[in-house]
This record gives C-alpha cells, sequence and structure tokens, in this order.
C-alpha cells in the first residue's frame, strides 16, 4: 500500500483537529461523554502548537493560556441548560482547572438526574393514587360518593 500523503494533505489535517474542537459540543451526549470526546482531541491539538520547552515564565504563561482554552472549549460546548453552571465556574478566583470545571459540571449532572428521577417516580405514585388501583377497598359510585361497597 501506498502513502500518497503530501504536505498539503498534512496542513489540511492539522486544519482539521482545532475545526473538529471548536465544534464539538455535547448535543445528547452525557457531560462524561462529551469530556472524553474532548480530553482525546486535545493532545492532538497541543501537538500542533508546541510549547517551549523551558521552565522559564514565557513557558508557564504559555501552558497556562493553554489550559483556559481547553476550559473554554469545554465549558462553551455544554448545553445550555448549564448556563448558571457555567456562569458561576468563570466567575472563580482563580479560574478552576478544566478537571474542576468538569467534577463541578458533574456533580450538576447528578443531582439534576437525582430529582428527576424523584419527581418520576412521585408522579407515578399520584398516577397510581389518582386511578384507584393503589387501593381495592376504595370504590366510586354512581352518585360520585366514595366509599367501600
Amino acid at each position: 500500500m501506498v502513502n500518497t500523503s503530501s504536505s498539503a494533505d498534512l496542513e489540511i489535517g492539522a486544519g482539521v483537529v482545532p475545526t473538529v474542537i471548536s465544534t464539538l459540543t455535547q448535543g445528547i451526549s452525557s457531560v462524561s461523554t462529551y469530556f472524553s470526546k474532548l480530553r482525546e482531541l486535545c493532545p492532538e491539538f497541543d501537538a500542533l502548537m508546541s510549547c517551549p520547552g523551558c521552565n522559564c515564565a514565557k513557558s508557564k504563561k504559555y501552558v497556562e493560556h493553554f489550559e483556559y482554552q481547553h476550559l473554554l472549549q469545554f465549558l462553551i460546548g455544554l448545553n445550555e441548560s448549564y448556563s448558571q453552571s457555567i456562569n458561576h465556574i468563570m466567575m472563580m478566583r482563580p479560574t478552576p482547572s478544566i478537571n474542576k470545571a468538569y467534577a463541578m459540571i458533574i456533580s450538576e449532572e447528578s443531582r439534576r438526574s437525582l430529582s428527576s428521577s424523584s419527581y418520576s417516580s412521585e408522579i407515578a405514585e399520584g398516577t397510581t393514587l389518582f386511578s384507584g388501583k393503589g387501593n381495592s377497598n376504595i370504590r366510586t359510585n354512581y352518585q360520585g360518593n366514595i366509599g367501600p361497597f
């Protein structure tokens, strides 16, 4: 098999990773699935923009900038339903790491999941009570009175 990629193909390929990262959104995925996809792409993106390999202040600023860019991309790609949590994270000082922001969003997702499942079970119990299936001793007679037969 012959490799037919040219330098033009590599340039196009290098442009694909930033485009994919910038257009990646949560959509119908869970937060953890979205975060995992984003984390898979980050090393490829970072490889395109090499960081100075020294311990100088410029190198440190460069790393901080990339970490902040990853945080912003994660937050921007989340569904709009997380806007309050996103605003809270962006107002924190110092700005949290992407891992801390992820933990905060996961916590919010779990809280929502628990409250919606609790709400669903309350609706199911209310429906059972309303339908009279929960207590077979209580029946409605033809005049609309409720009582045992």
